[in-house]
């Protein structure tokens, strides 16, 4: 689905305009209690609207909201068992699909069930029924860029691992593979899964080769397309180099693969240069691979004129890739950071995180973004560094970052400027050419909101929803362009 948020219950929304400025308007719904539900996440946005998925552990909903943000109605979905696990949505114009697994004696029961916009149930499917999937093992999920065809995997037995790609529009399997992979999906060597929206697989898994002394990093990128008569990989080795982070998406217009790792020095820590690799021809060759190294110029940007400049980049993580028409990619990484702390007394709860149950505290710091645009052929036209400045402590920095929302002309990054109670929202825009302006969108002093922007969904061209929770409720916030 498209994220999983923890909530408790809530009841009926009433709307608040908060205010319009810089040309947006943004709607807020009434507080809402929250008690027992388990998590939420959004389904869909069908002509504007808003479609929630409420779990409930034990009963499921579906909440329709109207573009004022209105709760329009309730409906409970049947899936015949109480105990299920709920493997991911896919959402289209006029209908939207849940998968969910369960067992029932020794048998693992994979189903879906499609729905029109109204949540009435039009069709319900058995994808698959194993009794050879690895013990404990969970189906995974992933779906294309127009959501008509989703891969799902698991580890079954004997080291192997599952594939089945599911047609949502023909509601039926389009193929199903199982492939030995060692330890794979559990490891770290799986990186991330993609789907085309013609149903072809890409996953891409990241390891090191050659033994301790003479270890050599490399990304492997496994392909599946139907009718293929097994899958085929492709080797992206980087010499000397190693990759601190990496990052594929797939663009569908002209049929490539598009990938985007930070590498440098296996000792040094820092990222020395930016590696940009484009695999065409149906997923079977490289059209260009070319390292962009990090300049002083760019440097001095980042970091200032004062002092002693790094000689690299420094905890970035890969965020976005922008894919444009002609075929190059806008790249956004952000600096973040992690600080472990422990009390200096003992802390019971329900986990055991060390040999003295301790619980484990974290500060995160999320700042500036490094932004860099690169052209078809790698060669980079421009970058821009945003800056924005983030802290909190043992939230998992569920409150930082930032929603990335496009428009036809512009990408609007929105956050939030500080993370407490009493905080305002800004945004940047940002243009083809790398110019930006800073807005300032919204105060939340005595609104009670507290924004989850990596949670956000986009509702229509020119809006999008994202969820507030503050002191156990739960509002969702409207912005519109």
């Amino acid at each position: 689905m498209h994220s999983t948020i923890r909530i408790f219950l809530f009841t009926f929304f009433t709307i608040i305009s908060l205010s319009q400025i810089w040309g947006q308007k943004i709607l807020v719904s009434d507080e809402l209690n929250l008690k027992n539900d388990y998590t939420y996440d959004f389904i869909g946005a069908p002509d504007g609207n808003v479609l929630l998925f409420r779990d409930r552990a034990f009963s499921y909903e579906v909440n329709a909201f109207d573009e004022q943000m209105r709760l329009r109605w309730v409906r409970e979905l049947d899936f015949q068992k109480r105990k299920i696990d709920i493997v991911g949505s896919t959402f289209q114009d006029t209908q939207f699909h849940i998968f969910y697994s369960f067992r029932e004696g020794p048998e693992r029961f994979l189903q879906v069930h499609s729905y029109d916009v109204n949540a009435f149930l039009k069709d319900s499917l058995t994808v698959f029924i194993d009794r050879q999937l690895a013990s404990g093992a969970r189906w995974r999920f992933s779906k294309s860029e127009n959501e008509n065809k989703v891969v799902l995997f698991s580890p079954a037995e004997n080291k192997q691992v599952r594939f089945i790609c599911f047609d949502v529009a023909a509601m039926q399997p389009q193929w199903d593979i199982q492939v030995p992979f060692a330890d794979t999906l559990a490891g770290k060597d799986f990186k991330q899964m993609l789907v085309t929206n013609e149903g072809d697989m890409i996953m891409v898994l990241e390891n090191y080769s050659g033994g301790l002394m003479k270890a050599k990093y490399h990304q492997e990128i496994w392909t599946y397309s139907p009718g293929w008569p097994e899958m085929q990989k492709l080797d992206i080795e980087v010499d000397e180099w190693v990759a601190q982070d990496a990052r594929y998406v797939y663009d569908n217009r002209n049929q490539q693969l598009v990938g985007i790792s930070l590498v440098g020095e296996r000792e040094a820590g820092r990222s020395k240069g930016i590696l940009k690799v484009v695999i065409g021809n149906r997923l079977r060759k490289f059209v260009s691979q070319n390292i962009d190294m990090v300049d002083e110029e760019l440097l001095q940007e980042l970091y200032g004129q004062e002092g002693k400049v790094p000689k690299g980049l420094a905890d970035f993580r890969l965020r976005d890739l922008v894919l444009t028409e002609n075929g190059g990619v806008v790249v956004f990484m952000e600096l973040i950071k992690e600080y472990s702390r422990k009390p200096t007394y003992p802390y019971s709860n329900i986990r055991n995180d060390g040999p003295l149950n301790l619980r484990r505290w974290v500060d995160f710091y999320h700042e500036d973004i490094l932004t860099i645009a690169y052209d078809v052929t790698g060669k980079r036209l421009w970058n821009t560094t945003l800056r924005k400045r983030q802290y909190s402590q043992d939230d998992d920095g569920i409150f930082s970052s930032y929603y990335l929302f496009r428009t036809p002309s512009f990408v609007h990054l929105v956050y939030n400027d500080e993370i407490r109670n009493e905080n305002t929202v800004s945004e940047y825009v940002l243009n083809g050419d790398g110019e930006f302006v800073r807005n300032s969108l919204l105060s939340t002093a005595s609104q009670r909101l507290k924004l989850r922007f990596r949670d956000a969904i986009q509702t229509s061209a020119n809006s999008f929803v994202v969820p507030s929770e503050r002191t156990n409720k739960l509002m969702l916030v409207k912005f519109i362009y």
